[in-house]
């Protein structure tokens, strides 16, 4: 059953959210950094990253695992760097992580920026775009708490363990590939419960491993989702198994500067390589686009389709979207979202 939407502009978005994390007390860095992360979402078209969060955000407050205002710390090590927090927000962490890692990149050709007790980052490919943009190969990886069973298991040991990488282009766009490792998204998840959905394929219930025949096994009383997740692949899921397991791997590397033992729910690693080390950086760049003129031209396997690169599409719907200036959202998350302020609503 589709859901009634509401348009609503990015200043109304900016105005009123952020005077709602203000009285949080978060900064207005940070508070930039989420609105920033909340409209690239919505842009994208991933509005389970976007605005859908604040409720969610509000209740992380409530129970001490976000702290607004929580300084991180920073430790260098030549080319590493390490940001540490202690239930700090993971949008401006990462922010911090990306402008890291664009200055070590410059002096040291390569940088790799592990973060810490930071949560939560929201989609990997704002960044990697951004060190893309840069003039710099990108990699973001980030690990949530875990959600995602093996194959061949029904208990959760990987997180979502979204992931991203970012290639400077001579053309139009960067080339960005951005995805997670479960079989199903969260978002979509939650988007199937709050339209009366089926439940979808692959979900577990997380007290006994059967497989979810309905919501009522994977939702909480308070409406989050506390099921576990098929690794993503369907008959390739052993192979899908395999680079969450080394995306994890890699992954804990960010433990280390806070001792072996650490068991976190939350880290991340940023990683910006700058071509330009390797020999003429224009050159990387049209290299890139070969390729993705490559995947364009590429014979199609059903006539009339087109086919895109990685990235493309995403890019083209956040470029159209911002034309608009705003939003559709959903009107039941309209009213939570801004029921303080709606007589200040433009729809």
């Amino acid at each position: 059953m589709a859901t009634e939407k509401i348009w609503i502009a990015e200043s109304t978005l900016r105005r009123s959210v952020g005077a709602a994390l203000k009285r949080e007390g978060f900064t207005d860095a940070e508070i930039e950094s989420t609105l920033n992360s909340w409209l690239y979402a919505e842009y994208s078209g991933k509005a389970s990253h976007g605005f859908e969060r604040l409720p969610w955000l509000l209740e992380m407050i409530r129970g001490g695992k976000i702290v607004p205002g929580r300084n991180t710390s920073i430790a260098k090590n030549g080319f590493h760097i390490h940001i540490s927090g202690d239930c700090a927000l993971g949008y401006s962490a990462a922010d911090l992580a990306v402008t890291e890692a664009i200055h070590s990149a410059a002096e040291n050709g390569v940088s790799f920026v592990t973060v810490s007790g930071c949560y939560p980052t929201g989609c990997m490919g704002q960044y990697t775009e951004a060190l893309a943009e840069s003039g710099l190969i990108g990699v973001a990886i980030s690990h949530s708490p875990s959600r995602v069973a093996p194959f061949g298991a029904t208990s959760a040991v990987f997180g979502t363990t979204g992931h991203s990488f970012g290639f400077p282009s001579a053309g139009e766009m960067p080339y960005v590939y951005d995805s997670s490792v479960g079989a199903v998204t969260n978002g979509d998840i939650m988007k199937a419960f709050r339209e009366g959905a089926p439940v979808p394929a692959r979900l577990f219930n997380g007290a006994d491993g059967a497989e979810a025949g309905s919501f009522e096994k994977i939702i909480a009383m308070n409406g989050t989702f506390n099921g576990v997740i098929g690794v993503a692949g369907e008959r390739h899921a052993h192979r899908f198994s395999g680079l969450a397991g080394s995306l994890e791997l890699l992954l804990r590397l960010a433990l280390l500067p806070v001792g072996s033992s650490n068991r976190a729910d939350n880290y991340s690693i940023f990683i910006a390589i700058d071509p330009g080390w390797f020999g003429d950086a224009s050159s990387y760049r049209d290299l890139v686009h070969s390729l993705q003129e490559a995947v364009r031209d590429a014979r199609p396997e059903h006539d009339g389709e087109r086919v895109r690169f990685a990235g493309e599409q995403s890019w083209q719907r956040r470029s159209r979207s911002r034309s608009a200036g705003g939003i559709q959202i959903d009107a039941s998350l309209h009213s939570q979202l801004l029921q303080e302020r709606q007589d200040e609503l433009e729809i």
